[in-house]
């Protein structure tokens, strides 16, 4: 009977340890689905900034040449 009890223990045992496995795998991925979209804003973000950049650059580079014409 005491392996009866024990394999009863052990099968509540893994069945805990496989519903918090499962428990911490889902909100790895919700975390992971929102690292996801920060990084997506970050890039948009850095393409804005880039943009931005080289058009204070550009722009009065292009000034500059029409007034030398």
């Amino acid at each position: 009977m005491a392996t009866k009890n024990s394999w009863n223990d052990y099968q509540k045992l893994v069945l805990n340890e496989l519903s918090r496995l499962d428990s911490n795998q889902q909100k790895l991925m919700i975390k992971l689905d929102r690292l996801s979209v920060d990084i997506a804003m970050l890039q948009v973000k850095a393409g804005v900034w880039g943009a931005l950049g080289s058009l204070i650059i550009v722009v009065p580079a292009f000034i500059a040449a029409i007034m030398r014409e």
